[in-house]
């Protein structure tokens, strides 16, 4: 949660300046918030608002599509940043963000800020993560063994009336 709270601490200074958006997309690892992760849009907008009351945040959400077009057109970052002109350029590109730095690029880009807030200033109380009703638990990871490799599927449907169909 730290990171959250210093990018919000970094959106309260700046926010009269600079546009922040959160741009969620498929989770890596989304049992670790009690979530399974969504196949339908639906879901997905279901998991930005409570994402975005979880971590009491003001920044503008952008679910990205159900492909992730956003983040691949971005470079498939896990948790990347990026400060992007008016004009559409991106001005700095990080694979992994990092509030602090992104405070040093906003006093270059914009200017210092009249105030400096600090995370803990916020009073900010992030909620636990929701546990999902369609979850059962978590199922432990496990190591590949060696040689193994995952083998994805996919499932070839017939309608009726087509070849094979009685």
């Amino acid at each position: 949660m730290r990171k959250v709270s210093g990018l919000e601490a970094v959106y309260q200074d700046y926010e009269d300046k600079v546009a922040f958006y959160y741009v969620y997309k498929a989770l890596a690892h989304p049992e670790l918030d009690g979530f399974v992760q969504p196949v339908t849009l639906e879901e997905r907008l279901a998991h930005v608002a409570a994402a975005k009351e979880r971590l009491d945040t003001g920044f503008t959400w952008i679910a990205d599509s159900m492909g992730n077009d956003l983040k691949h057109a971005f470079g498939d970052r896990p948790n990347s940043e990026f400060v992007i002109s008016p004009k559409g350029e991106v001005l700095v590109a990080r694979g992994w963000s990092d509030p602090e730095a992104l405070r040093e690029d906003l006093v270059k880009l914009v200017g210092p800020s009249e105030t400096i807030t600090k995370p803990e200033d916020l009073g900010r109380k992030p909620a636990e993560p929701a546990k999902s009703e369609y979850a059962s638990g978590v199922v432990e990871r496990v190591d590949r063994p060696d040689g193994a490799v995952a083998l994805v599927t996919k499932p070839l449907l017939e309608e009726a009336g087509e070849e094979g169909a009685e």
